[in-house]
This record gives C-alpha cells, sequence and structure tokens, in this order.
C-alpha cells in the first residue's frame, strides 16, 4: 500500500544564505480534509495530518522513509506539537516548502494546542491544533476528501463503476484518525492490531455495516478498515462514512452493482459507462427547464411565494473523465446522502471542466414564441431567466403536458441540436413551507405529493458561519417514495446557521427540495452524451441550530 501516501522523492540541496522565516496557514487530516470551524474537525492521536504553508522546507519535494525508521528531522525539518505543557515532535512522511504530511504522534495529549515548523535556523509562529481521541478520514480518489472513496476487494484490487463491488462483499477501506497506538510510530508496523477498544461505527447506504476488522495497517498513521457491503444499497453513488464517537468523517461515495460488475443509475447508462472510463475525455450536453419558488419570510409572520422560471444549456467536457462529477446533478444513489464543505488547495490534479461553445441557442414556448437565451461568454453556458420579481422578466415556464423545446445552431465544437420536453405532472412540497428551525441533533423528514411517479427528488441544504466554512448536503429518493428522511449524522455535520446582518428575516441556511424528470437522451453531433430534464424546486430559509 506504500503507493497510496508515498511521494516522489527529489534531489534538493542547500545553501548557508538566510531564509524566511516558515509560516503555517492550514491543518487538516491528510485525507477527509475537513476543515477548521467544522463541527467535526479534529486532528486525532496517531493520525496523518498535511500542513499549508510557505517556506516550510528545501525547495522539491522530499519523502521519509523506513530506513530503517522515519526521521523526524527530514530536510531539516523538524514539527513541534505543545498540549496542556505537553510537547511532542511530529514525524514527517513528506516535506516541501508549501506542504508537509506527518503523523501526529499517539502520545499527544487531547485539547487545543499549538504546532510549529523549524527550518533554516528559523521556527514559524506557533499555528493551533484540536487534539482528539478519534477523528477519522477516509482515503479518496480524488484526495481532496470528496467523491469516490479508495475501496478495494479482498485482494487489493481497486473497485471501480466497472468493476464495483457485490452485496454482501467484503471491501477494505483507508485512511487515517481511528486513534492513538502503542508502539514505536517512526517503524512499519509488523503485526497490526484492531482498535476495538475506541468507539467506531461504519455507515454504507445509511446503514451500519458489519465490520470485520478497524485498526493500523502497517505503516504508521494509515488505518485499514474490513468491512462487509449491506444489502439493499447499491447504485454507482453509495454513501459511506465513519464514525467515532461525536466525530463524523468525510462522506463519500462507493460503486455497487446490483448485477454483474458495473453498477447502474438511472442518470448513468452502464454502457456508455464502460466505454467513456476508456477515454481519456468525454463531451456531454445537458439541458434544464424548471420554475423555483422561494418560500420567503414576512416580517409579521409567514411566507410570501416568489417564482423563478430557468432554461439552461451547456457543453462540457470532461478531462480526464470523473463519473463522480460526472452528470451536472450532484446527488447521491437513492435512499443515500452526502455532505460536502469547500476545502483548502491540495497537491492532487482535478479533472479539468471545459465549457464547449453551441452557437446560438434559443427556447420554442408552446405559443411558438421563440426565447434567446443568453450566453455566459467567459464559460459558454446558456440561461432564460423569468421571475416575478423582475417586471422586465416574465415567467414562461407553463402548465403539466405542455411542450418546449431546445434549439442550437451549433459549432466546431457542438453540432446543431433540437431536443424538447414535455412538463410532468405538478409537484409540490407538503411541509417544506414554514419550516424555520432545523435541529442538527435528529433526523429531518421531508414529505411531498405528485409529480412523475418515475422522477426523483433530492434535497439539499446548505450552511456558513459567514467566515470562512460552507456546508452543503444532498440525499436523494425515488418521487414514488413521498418522503425522505435526512440522517441525524447528516445534519451534524453542517455549520451552525448564522443571521446575516442588517436583514434579520435572513439566515446563512437553505433547504431546497428539487424534483427532477428522468434525463431523455438526444444526439448532437461531436457530443459524447446528451440529455433533457425538466425540475420543479422549492427553497426556505432555514436556521441550521
Amino acid at each position: 500500500m506504500a503507493r497510496w501516501i508515498s511521494c516522489l522523492a527529489l534531489c534538493i540541496g542547500w545553501s548557508a544564505v538566510a531564509l524566511a522565516a516558515p509560516s503555517i496557514g492550514g491543518l487538516q487530516n491528510n485525507y477527509s480534509y475537513l476543515l477548521s470551524g467544522t463541527p467535526n474537525y479534529g486532528i486525532a492521536q496517531g493520525s496523518i495530518f498535511v500542513l499549508y504553508g510557505s517556506q516550510m522546507a528545501p525547495a522539491g519535494l522530499l519523502q521519509g522513509g523506513f530506513n530503517p525508521v522515519l526521521d523526524k528531522n527530514l530536510g531539516g525539518v523538524t514539527l513541534t506539537v505543545t498540549v496542556n505543557g505537553s510537547t511532542t515532535q511530529a514525524i514527517p512522511y513528506y516535506v516541501s516548502p508549501g506542504q508537509i504530511s506527518a503523523i501526529l504522534p499517539s502520545a499527544t495529549p487531547v485539547g487545543d494546542g499549538t504546532i510549529t515548523v523549524a527550518y533554516g535556523g528559523q521556527t514559524s509562529p506557533p499555528f493551533p491544533i484540536k487534539v482528539v481521541r478519534s477523528a477519522f478520514g477516509l482515503m479518496t480518489m480524488s484526495g481532496n476528501g470528496l467523491g469516490q472513496a479508495v475501496m478495494m476487494d479482498a485482494g487489493f484490487n481497486l473497485l471501480t463503476p466497472t468493476n464495483a463491488a457485490a452485496e454482501d462483499q467484503v471491501v477494505i477501506f483507508w485512511g487515517s484518525g481511528l486513534g492513538g497506538y502503542v508502539g514505536d510510530e517512526t517503524m512499519l508496523i509488523s503485526n497490526p492490531q484492531s482498535l476495538d477498544s475506541l468507539p467506531f461505527e461504519l455507515y454504507i447506504g445509511n446503514k451500519k455495516a458489519e465490520t470485520l476488522y478497524h485498526g493500523r495497517s502497517q505503516y504508521p498513521g494509515l488505518d485499514q478498515i474490513v468491512a462487509r457491503i449491506p444489502r439493499g444499497s447499491t447504485g454507482c453513488f453509495v454513501s459511506v462514512y465513519v464514525k467515532t464517537g461525536d466525530y463524523i468523517s468525510n462522506f463519500n461515495t462507493i460503486p455497487v452493482a446490483a448485477e454483474g460488475k458495473v453498477c447502474a443509475e438511472p442518470f448513468v447508462d452502464p454502457s456508455e459507462l464502460q466505454t467513456f472510463t476508456q477515454q481519456e475525455s468525454v463531451t456531454a450536453g445537458w439541458l434544464y427547464l424548471g420554475r423555483f419558488t422561494n418560500f420567503a419570510r414576512l416580517p409579521g409572520g409567514g411566507t410570501t411565494h416568489l417564482l423563478n422560471d430557468a432554461a439552461n444549456a451547456q457543453f462540457l467536457r470532461y478531462s480526464p473523465f470523473n463519473y463522480g462529477n460526472y452528470g451536472g446533478i450532484s446527488q447521491p444513489s437513492f435512499g443515500n446522502c452526502v455532505v460536502s464543505m469547500f476545502v483548502l488547495t491540495n497537491p492532487f490534479v482535478a479533472p479539468t471542466l471545459e465549457y464547449l461553445d453551441a452557437g446560438q441557442v434559443s427556447l420554442t414556448l408552446p405559443s411558438g414564441a421563440v426565447k434567446p437565451l443568453v450566453k455566459n461568454s467567459s464559460i459558454s453556458s446558456y440561461v432564460l431567466s423569468g421571475a416575478t420579481t423582475d417586471a422586465s422578466l416574465p415567467l414562461f415556464v407553463g402548465q403539466p403536458g405542455e411542450t418546449f423545446a431546445f434549439q442550437g445552431t451549433g459549432s466546431d465544437k457542438v453540432g446543431p441540436f433540437t431536443a424538447s420536453v414535455t412538463l410532468p405532472p405538478a409537484f409540490s412540497t407538503t411541509n417544506l413551507e414554514g419550516m424555520t428551525n432545523i435541529s442538527r441533533s435528529q433526523d429531518l423528514e421531508l414529505t411531498w405529493m405528485g409529480g412523475d411517479p418515475s422522477s426523483y427528488v433530492v434535497v439539499t441544504g446548505t450552511s456558513s458561519d459567514l467566515a470562512t466554512v460552507f456546508t452543503a448536503f444532498s440525499c436523494s429518493a425515488r418521487a414514488s417514495a413521498g418522503r425522505l428522511t435526512v440522517p441525524r449524522d447528516v445534519l451534524a455535520s453542517m455549520v451552525p446557521s448564522k443571521v446575516i446582518a442588517n436583514s434579520p428575516l435572513a439566515t446563512t441556511g437553505q433547504l431546497i427540495v428539487y424534483n427532477y424528470m428522468l434525463p431523455k437522451n438526444f444526439t448532437v453531433d461531436k457530443i459524447d452524451n446528451a440529455n433533457i430534464s425538466f425540475y420543479t424546486g422549492e427553497t426556505a430559509v432555514v436556521d441550521y441550530q
């Protein structure tokens, strides 16, 4: 497993010239990337963490090695952690001027303290560190704590959308933060032990999974979880997270096939998935027509309905293709939830999304009137808007059963196209309006009525601390279910909302319920896959407490 934590060692040199003092700008779990200020933030005893800063090490990237042990002084860099008057020396895995990854010694006391970096005869100003007993971070394919978790079979083969796990299959997860370890943390571990004495729960598809092992791997700080996939948890975006006492890990997804080896979703065709994963890049087109209702609070109590209509068109090139960022709608598989947040820059290369020019794009209304979509020239996306709050932007989305058609003239990157959508039966929530306060310590149930029975519902919540942290969750269900429960663990991972200054009726919290028709495919020259859909959305300003 060295390939998951190793870095390329570079030859570096020193000179005796004066160096700028090291400076630390950020500190996170090496795998979850949870931000300071979020409810589940903490650096666990014995875990691997990552520091961001400047002038922290020699130029290049220097990797530590087990020859025979990791060196606490790597390239002249030392890391000192002080908590409650007790001092320990962190153990670097690698160092570079802007980033350091190291093990927090298990002997470090729990509590709030500081960490410093010393290099070139100078020491950084102290940076705060919150040491906890356990706070796990799942290793992800993206390397930034989001998206697909790294999951392997019993033979250590990577499980992917086209080589997916199966129900009841034993799988392996990786990460760091299960808790402290008794032993020399500079050496490889010859006989890894389970950490059964510490609180631990693994959830897959919102179901508690059977765990066969959770503890250290042979590498200090790197934890291994061996578990069985629960039945009833299938899809390309099945949720997975770890709970260690009061601390909840990053939320990720895994592919689980109901049959065969390729996972399936209503909006991801398995045969396309097999083809796309073999391509260096994939082009896709998305056309959306929708109406959004905002339940705005009134000063004297109650709400008013503000309507917004939108027609959107965008064509993208994914390079490289990553099924985790494909689809245009951020959602987990049905019956699942995920939580995300803004994270610090990390050293891994993210997929590039290139917006493609589609020429002139318009929408034909049921009346025969043609409305041009306005192009955002900077990213080549297109939009037509209507709102009850702006007389210059009249509403244009009609009644169930009416048909709307998109047209595009095309360009050298996108062929000309025509695609239509017929509005489904009306959809509305039954308990969102009037909702104001949401407890982060209990489940939340949303209910609705109407809509196409084959469509699906996405519930999204957002909250910010008005400073640096923004959190969001997304849950999905089939519309025919009529209800969806947001688990307590999801809500507990959200930052509490803040009241916006000079706006007592507005907070940084929102709760949104979308109803999406299943996408309908249409053909466009030069585009690998194109879809059109209709959505209805309702939103309320809420306080996550």
